[in-house]
């Protein structure tokens, strides 16, 4: 058993200027043009509370990751018997505001058996993996908004001078994906006679991602209008394979023979969905496909491959 616990933190910030240099330097660049600054086109210089400041960099970059790992495995078996099986867990969260973490667990297994005589084989192994990752929409070029920015107006709204930006709602955007994955395998042999030998190898694969991406109104400047909305996708993929063999090897002196005659059989199949959904009633129910007052709209494939 191994558990390890850690955490991380920015090493390195870039150089900005002081609020002061970059105020003076704004006012200053609309001085030399003989341009009188106005709430369209300085918003950061008339509309703001120039006395007030945020460092960007600390709010965005400036968190505490912590990292959690464990394992743990146990094997052993007998002269004809073997096994392992292992388990594994990782957990991150990041630098960044928001609650975003990436998540991951799993387990392995392998057991091998011969016979006494050594005639008959056997190979069995299979793993099982999930991850989650939680996000929000990405903020680090946020680093650069002016440090009077305001995220939130007098009134206690998300401030929209700058239309688009705003590392709150950017944070209220998240987006979702989880990742099953399955492996398996089975390998039988059996020696039928000293020269002759037949095998059969059979696998198993099987992806399934799940995503989801939401956008509440809260998040979304008012002047467009836009309503709640969240996207759902569902996608995965399976494939089956089935390899049977029989080899033949006899020595003649110097000379031998070796043959092989097989064949294999594959099928895979990849289907996929996604739907997305609009005006929703409430920013609560995002995360719930039926509560969607509207469909947007939904795409589909399907692929079998033989």
């Amino acid at each position: 058993i191994n558990v390890y616990e850690g955490i991380s933190n920015t090493a390195h910030y870039v150089h900005l200027l002081s609020p002061g240099d970059y105020l003076t330097i704004r006012r200053e660049a609309f001085k030399n043009d003989g341009v009188e600054p106005d709430q369209y086109s300085a918003p950061d210089l008339v509309n703001w509370d120039t006395t007030k400041s945020t460092d960007w960099q600390h709010y965005i970059l400036g968190g505490t990751a912590r990292t959690t790992d464990a394992q743990a495995g146990i094997s052993g078996g007998n002269t004809n018997t073997k096994f392992l099986i292992s388990a594994n867990y990782h957990h991150e969260t990041s630098v960044l505001p928001g609650g975003q973490y990436y998540a991951r667990g799993g387990f392995h297994f392998n057991t091998e058996h011969h016979s006494s005589n050594e005639r008959l084989s056997v190979l069995l192994t299979g793993s099982y993996t999930k991850d989650k990752n939680v996000l929000p929409q990405p903020i680090t070029s946020y680093i650069t908004l002016p440090p009077d920015f305001p995220v939130y107006d007098k009134a206690g709204n998300l401030n929209w001078d700058l239309y688009t930006l705003n590392p709150a709602a950017a944070l209220m955007q998240q987006t979702k994906s989880e990742t099953e994955t399955l492996l398996s395998n089975l390998t039988i042999s059996y020696r039928l006679w000293q020269e002759l030998a037949v095998k059969l190898s059979v696998g198993y694969t099987k992806m399934q991602l799940t995503q989801f991406a939401k956008k509440p109104a809260a998040s979304l400047n008012p002047l467009y209008g836009e309503a709640n909305s969240a996207v759902f996708g569902d996608n995965s993929n399976s494939s089956y394979i089935a390899e049977p063999q029989l080899t033949y090897k006899k020595d003649f002196g110097k000379s031998a023979i070796n043959a092989i005659a097989g064949s294999t059989w594959q099928k895979s199949i990849t289907e996929g969905t996604t739907i997305k959904g609009s005006n929703y009633a409430n920013e609560a129910l995002l995360e719930s496909l039926s509560a969607a007052g509207h469909i947007d709209y939904i795409q589909n494939n399907f692929t079998d491959y033989r």
